[in-house]
C-alpha cells in the first residue's frame, strides 16, 4: 500500500485507519484459527481435539483442580510461579512489536470510532485483503475531518 500511494506512514489519518481496519481482521482472523485448532483431531491422542483433551483433564478425579484442590500454599509468594534458575524473559529480543495508539489532532478519537462503527463493518468480505475497504474507511474519516473543520 506504501509502494502504490495508498499509505502514507507520517500521516496520522492514514495510520488511524490501518489500525482500525486491520487490527479488527487480523484479530478476526486469529480467533479463528485458534479455534480451528482447538477443534482438530489429533492422530496422536486417538482423534480427540486439544478441547476434549482440556475436558477430559479437568474432569478426572486425580485433578487437584476438578475438586477445588490447589498445590501447597506457598509461603513466601513473592516468587511463585517463578523460576530463578531457569531463562529469563526476552527482554533483550527485537521480536516485541509495540503498537501505539494514533490520536488524530483536533478529533476525539472515540466519537470517529463509534461512527466508524455504526457505518462500516471492516470484517465484511474483501476483494483485495481488506485494501479496498481500507480505502473506503479512508475516504469516511476524511469527509468526516473536513466536515468537523468546515463547522
Amino acid at each position: 500500500m506504501e509502494q502504490t500511494g495508498l499509505l502514507d506512514l507520517d500521516n496520522p489519518i492514514h495510520m488511524f485507519v490501518l489500525h482500525w481496519v486491520f487490527l479488527q481482521r487480523i484479530n478476526y482472523a486469529l480467533h479463528e484459527w485458534m479455534d480451528s485448532f482447538n477443534n482438530h483431531p489429533l492422530s496422536t491422542e486417538h482423534n480427540w481435539t486439544p478441547n476434549q483433551l482440556w475436558i477430559n483433564g479437568m474432569l478426572r478425579e486425580d485433578n487437584p483442580l476438578a475438586i477445588g484442590g490447589l498445590d501447597d500454599d506457598p509461603h513466601d509468594t513473592r516468587f511463585y510461579g517463578e523460576d530463578l534458575d531457569g531463562p529469563t524473559p526476552f527482554e533483550d529480543s527485537d521480536n516485541c512489536v509495540i503498537v501505539s495508539k494514533v490520536h488524530i489532532p483536533g478529533i476525539n478519537s472515540e466519537e470517529l470510532v463509534f461512527q466508524l462503527t455504526q457505518s462500516i463493518d471492516a470484517l465484511k468480505l474483501s476483494s483485495c485483503f481488506g485494501i479496498d475497504i481500507f480505502i473506503e474507511v479512508l475516504q469516511f474519516v476524511v469527509q468526516l475531518i473536513e466536515h468537523e473543520q468546515s463547522r
